[in-house]
């Protein structure tokens, strides 16, 4: 819920509030803020993600900003979709981690056994790395 309340992703911050029948404006005034213990807690939380993902290859943290030091919601979730870079590089005491997809990672908390990773299908095929320039083509063939 954290990192949805924006114009981008209010969408899903609306839905989880209401499927958890909490209200927004006292979530908002609870968890958003500079000295609200829950930012600085993430914050603490990101910087520790920004610091591990960003000294492994690929660079999951990359950015052409020179001041970040988090990792974007983006970087996580698109350096797992095409390379399998998360779960490949497990944060300490993760280590445990076998499976590249997070479905079969996680199956405790997902419905489906399907693994939508474009990286764990490339893999699974054999594929080399793409080229930036063709990612959007993979993903739109992905989805279809």
């Amino acid at each position: 819920m954290y990192l949805y309340q924006d114009g981008f992703n209010s969408k899903y911050f609306e839905d989880y509030t209401k499927t958890l029948a909490i209200d927004p404006t006292t979530m908002s005034s609870v968890m958003y803020g500079v000295n609200k213990p829950y930012t600085l807690y993430f914050n603490s939380l990101n910087a520790k993600l920004y610091e591990h993902y960003n000294n492994v290859e690929p660079k999951v943290c990359e950015s052409e900003l020179p001041s970040l030091k988090y990792c974007a919601f983006s970087n996580l979730t698109n350096g797992q979709w095409l390379d399998q870079a998360v779960l490949s590089n497990p944060l300490p005491n993760q280590e445990k981690v076998t499976e590249l997809g997070y479905a079969h990672y996680y199956e405790d908390y997902v419905s489906m056994w399907i693994t939508p990773e474009y990286g764990f299908w490339r893999e699974f095929n054999d594929n080399g790395k793409l080229d930036p320039s063709q990612y959007t083509e993979a993903m739109n063939t992905t989805y279809n």
